[in-house]
């Protein structure tokens, strides 16, 4: 039953806040002003993202060339993306969120609290239901025994 709430929640609900809030906008400024903010939202919207995106890339690059893993800069190209879609999507909601994914600081903490509820698994960690957490450690062996080998 949860399971089921959040999709209907994100299909109905979401919808009807941008429709409450075009009408409260509309009502205050007008219809045309209300038109003219949502395409200044998305025009400026993918600025934005472009600008955004060829930081992001950017810091991918200087990654690579200090050796070092890339996955904070590319989960941040991730969301980005999200932000770019959600500018896509006209209304002053999903524009606000959008908003704040582009803010640096408010996009790191985030990803690093999605990443904290993966980090066991990522870090070779299995929690087994009934047992102790499980260490996993990789590697390759040869049996010394088997003829085949020899």
């Amino acid at each position: 039953m949860r399971l089921l709430l959040l999709p209907l929640l994100v299909l109905v609900g979401i919808p009807a806040l941008e429709i409450y809030l075009f009408v409260l906008v509309g009502q205050r400024i007008g219809p045309w002003p209300t038109v003219g903010i949502t395409l200044a939202a998305m025009l400026f919207g993918a600025f934005l993202i472009r600008y955004q995106g060829i930081l992001t890339l950017a810091r991918v690059r200087e990654a690579f060339l200090r050796g070092e893993p890339p996955a904070m800069a590319l989960l941040e190209g991730l969301v980005l993306l999200v932000a770019g879609f959600l500018f896509l999507l006209p209304g002053f909601f999903t524009d606000a969120l959008a908003l704040l994914l582009l803010v640096p600081f408010l996009r790191r903490p985030l990803i690093r609290a999605a990443l904290g509820r993966t980090r066991g698994v990522a870090a070779g960690r299995v929690r087994q239901p009934g047992r102790e957490e499980t260490t996993i450690i990789e590697g390759e062996f040869r049996r010394e025994d088997d003829p085949r080998l020899r």
